[in-house]
């Protein structure tokens, strides 16, 4: 009687005298599968096991849902369900020995073309991108496509072919008009000297896109110098977009060295009593120093970035412009001082 570690029989004689053993090597096993590379879903494919010494064959296919299986002794028929990689397995078993043997097959598909219901594109977006305003998974080789050179229905048409089938899709669409709202750029602020504003215009602020409309918003000045707002709007597509900027003027000091009158520290005293005092002591400012010589108010002034405060004789148009005609008469200092003492 043989078994699977080499002895063949074992014998004894009737008295124990002599023992006979004879052993011989284990029986002849091999086993190889049939390869399949690739094949098409829904497909049907029959995959064969070979060799010696085989006495059963388990077959199994992964993943389970890829594929159903139907085996009959040392082959297997096999349909493809699904796609991907598909791995084939075949569990070859002898009197004393077993193997397993797998092959993989590649699961194609017929080309496939998925993409969302469009029935319409910006003509801003076909003109830009083209084809792939549409998708930009697919060939743009696979596409037909008429000449679109303005808006209206048009009728694209998508092919492919491979291996396990072809698709044709046709696709209305419509390419529309669309306007796209402007957006304003501009700086926030510009600073400028007053030598500059005396000849700034508002063309030269770098506002785009062109063409816009300005509009004063607000001001706070002392004098020429402080800060002008101004709005920019660009109406396009029923829309308006719309950016403001700040310009600030400085450096007005040599420029007006007076200042700007804000108030007075007394009642009565009008403006135009204080331009005519301007004008009488802008050649002459020794003389609102010598307190002595005046009965004196203050009038506060902007002047520089900062406040101060003026001393200046009172009801002076009376004195000096004797006509009332906004003119300096009477330019006797030593007279005036002795009238308003």
């Amino acid at each position: 009687m043989r078994d699977c570690d080499g002895t063949e029989c074992n014998f004894k004689n009737s008295t124990d005298a002599v023992t006979l053993t004879v052993t011989t090597p284990n029986p002849q096993f091999s086993a190889t599968i049939s390869e399949i590379e690739s094949t098409c879903k829904g497909n049907n494919e029959t995959y064969v096991v070979s060799g010696i010494g085989i006495e059963s064959i388990e077959w199994s296919v992964s993943p389970e849902t890829i594929a159903t299986i139907s085996q009959d002794d040392f082959s297997a028929n096999i349909q493809f369900i699904g796609e991907g990689i598909a791995s084939i397995s075949a569990k070859a078993v002898g009197e004393c020995e077993q193997k397993i043997k797998t092959t993989k097959t590649n699961i194609l598909d017929k080309p496939k073309f998925n993409i969302p219901t469009i029935d319409s594109i910006k003509w801003n977006d076909w003109e830009e991108l083209g084809i792939k305003a549409i998708s930009e998974e697919y060939e743009e080789s696979n596409w037909t496509i008429p000449q679109i050179d303005s808006y209206g229905q048009y009728t694209l048409i998508y092919e492919d072919t491979n291996e396990c089938g072809s698709i044709r899709e046709t696709i209305p669409i419509e390419i529309y008009y669309y306007c796209e709202p402007e957006k304003v750029t501009m700086p926030d602020t510009l600073r400028i000297s007053y030598s500059e504003w005396e000849s700034f215009t508002l063309d030269s602020v770098k506002a785009t896109p062109e063409g816009g409309v300005w509009d004063t918003l607000k001001t706070e000045k002392h004098g020429m110098c402080g800060e002008y707002k101004y709005k920019y709007t660009v109406t396009k597509c029923d829309s308006t977009a719309t950016d403001s900027i700040v310009i600030i003027v400085e450096d007005c000091c040599t420029e007006n060295p007076h200042g700007d009158l804000v108030e007075t520290e007394r009642s009565g005293v009008t403006i135009y009593d204080v331009e005519v005092l301007r004008e009488y002591v802008k050649d002459n400012t020794s003389l609102i120093q010598d307190t002595d010589l005046y009965e004196i108010y203050k009038i506060k002034m902007w002047d520089c970035d900062t406040y101060k405060y003026v001393p200046v004789v009172p009801c002076f148009k009376k004195w000096a412009d004797i006509n009332e005609d906004g003119k300096i008469d009477n330019t006797d200092d030593e007279l005036l001082i002795q009238m308003v003492k």
